[in-house]
């Protein structure tokens, strides 16, 4: 077995030998060590003082830094239009709530309309029934003229097939590629 020395080898860099014990055990030489006691020896490398490193310009400036877009897989891209959607029809529901937003009329049809229209039904059936058509032209209508104004005219047709014309197909095609077995078709 051996003793336990007084000190141990990786704390001699950091020690000083007290020169004032000579001739003594090199554990007693060590003695006054700060790592031993608190008071007594001058240690070489730990001091009371911080060192701070040198600050340098990075390689490459900071002004001139790219970072590289984030792609997203399909369920991540789902996920997030998923979350986008809710976090906007939550805002509206809550501006709703507090009134900001106008409330909705609701979504009359032929099919729910006694459950949303019941007291009024029961005094004009007649009358509850021609605004219930009237509001679900109106949906229709509005839809239609909708889907007209995204329509794309001629000359912006005529252009997409311009741009895919002369697109580069030098590097990259899409292409699709089917095989048809014409005994099974008929």
């Amino acid at each position: 077995e051996d003793a336990v020395p007084a000190i141990e080898w990786w704390d001699i860099p950091v020690c000083v030998l007290d020169p004032s014990i000579s001739g003594a055990s090199e554990g007693a030489q060590y003695s006054k060590c700060p790592l031993l006691q608190a008071h007594g020896a001058v240690p070489k490398v730990i001091t009371g003082l911080v060192e701070h490193p040198v600050p340098f310009e990075p390689a490459q400036s900071a002004g001139r830094r790219k970072t590289l877009p984030m792609f997203l897989t399909a369920q991540e891209k789902k996920k997030l239009r998923r979350q986008r959607r809710a976090n906007a029809y939550q805002q509206y529901i809550q501006g709703i709530q507090m009134g900001v937003i106008p409330t909705p009329e609701p979504k009359v049809r032929l099919a729910n309309m006694m459950k949303v229209m019941a007291q009024a039904h029961t005094q004009d059936p007649s009358a509850v029934e021609a605004s219930v058509r009237a509001q679900v032209e109106r949906r229709k209508t509005k839809h239609l003229l909708h889907n007209e104004e995204q329509r794309r005219t001629r000359a912006e047709r005529a252009a997409q097939l311009r741009r895919k014309l002369k697109e580069d197909t030098s590097r990259q095609v899409h292409a699709t590629l089917f095989k048809l077995r014409l005994k099974f078709l008929f």
